[in-house]
């Protein structure tokens, strides 16, 4: 069987969009951690960096001031630069934007909220966060 060039497009075309459809189908990874493995998370204001395996961006995994947890991606959404945890907030030393813990922005320049990532306390003192694209700044 030949392929003319019209019907060679169209397989082409079909084949490169097979993987901008599986994460739209969800099929996002999904980090599992064990908080017995962690103490730091069972601290006041705990912090705790990971770097997933493929993952675009490290993950922070957070304390909540009123409890639970939050994980995000530690990348300021205003130029790109690593943010770090400053007691109840992240803070980016590149321009001076100010993060709540649940990626809300509380001072600028940054406009965009980091993004969060779904997270689920799981039974057994695990959480389970879906890694999702990072929002580009």
């Amino acid at each position: 069987m030949t392929l003319d060039r019209r019907r060679f497009l169209q397989v082409a075309a079909a084949g490169m969009a097979m993987p901008v459809m599986a994460p739209a189908a969800g099929q996002h990874p999904v980090l599992k951690i064990r908080l017995a493995d962690h103490p730091v998370l069972a601290t006041e204001r705990g912090a705790l960096r990971l770097h997933p395996e493929g993952a675009k961006s490290p993950v922070d995994i957070l304390v909540l001031p009123e409890g639970g947890y939050a994980a995000v991606w530690p990348i300021c959404t205003h130029n790109g630069c690593p943010v770090r945890p400053e007691g109840w907030e992240l803070f980016c030393p590149c321009h001076g934007s100010i993060f709540a813990r649940d990626g809300r922005v509380l001072s600028g320049p940054a406009y965009k909220p980091l993004t969060r990532l779904p997270l689920v306390e799981a039974p057994g003192g695990e959480l389970h966060i879906t890694l999702i694209d990072p929002i580009d700044p």
